[in-house]
């Protein structure tokens, strides 16, 4: 299971047993830990369903809305989309308890509150990330960086990857010493960088992790890699999931 994956299932149980115990928003009234456990597992699951197909179709429909704007809309939709059912399954659910029914305009903007608080919480994960990259280049004796890869290269020049990419029918592999060209296909190579944290950005481009200082957007609205070395490395739609899962976008 990916990192991000895993992550937001951990996420998901832990919300959904804390709230079943504490039994926020009146629903600790309603019904003993079993029957909240029931009622804020089926709510949780389709309020992430609903909130990861909206991400998906925002992306899709509006590739260049991104930051606050992409954010203030997604959290508007979840609300027009989440609230009805919200409102639908706790008088269904809470029915044979005689439950007041709830108002729908202060369910609307409770939801609205919590998925302001989820995005904030979003987009400060990748804030630490960057803030912790700044301090993870690798020192040049560390074995742990020197992948098969560099038993190619000059000896003068072997230290840390930062880059891979194509270059006509060679693979460009740029380090901390500086750059040289080898004639070899560019999945052998990567393959070669086993044991170096790093991912795809692009069919033709691999980065490593600690190479990155910070993530841009350019013109076209498309993420970019710029990396401690001054480079600018493109990102691909295909391979935007392995920013994700390393929490570098939201």
């Amino acid at each position: 299971m990916a990192p991000r994956l895993l992550f937001q299932a951990l996420i998901f149980v832990c919300i959904t047993v804390l709230a079943a115990i504490l039994g926020p928003f009146g629903s600790y009234e309603h019904g003993v830990f079993l029957d909240r456990l029931v009622y804020w597992t089926v709510l949780n699951a389709v309020s992430f369903a609903i909130a990861l197909s909206l991400i998906h179709i925002t992306r899709s429909a509006a590739p260049k809305l991104h930051g606050f704007w992409r954010e203030a809309i997604l959290c508007a939709l979840l609300t027009l989309f989440f609230t009805p059912f919200l409102q639908y399954w706790t008088v269904w659910y809470f029915d044979h308890l005689n439950a007041e029914n709830p108002d729908l305009i202060s369910m609307g903007t409770a939801v609205f509150s919590v998925a302001v608080c989820i995005s904030i919480l979003r987009h400060g994960i990748p804030y630490s990330f960057a803030q912790k990259t700044e301090k993870t280049e690798p020192p040049l004796e560390n074995e742990e960086y020197l992948p098969k890869l560099l038993e190619r290269l000059e000896p003068q020049q072997r230290s840390p990857i930062q880059r891979v990419s194509v270059d006509g029918h060679k693979v460009l592999v740029v380090m901390q010493n500086g750059e040289q060209e080898l004639r070899m296909r560019f999945s052998d190579a990567v393959a070669e960088l086993e044991g170096v944290p790093g991912f795809a950005t692009h069919r033709s481009h691999w980065v490593a992790e600690y190479a990155i200082k910070a993530v841009a957007t350019n013109d076209k609205g498309r993420p970019e890699l710029h990396l401690h070395n001054g480079d600018i490395v493109p990102v691909s739609r295909k391979h935007e999931q392995n920013l994700e899962d390393r929490g570098l976008v939201a």
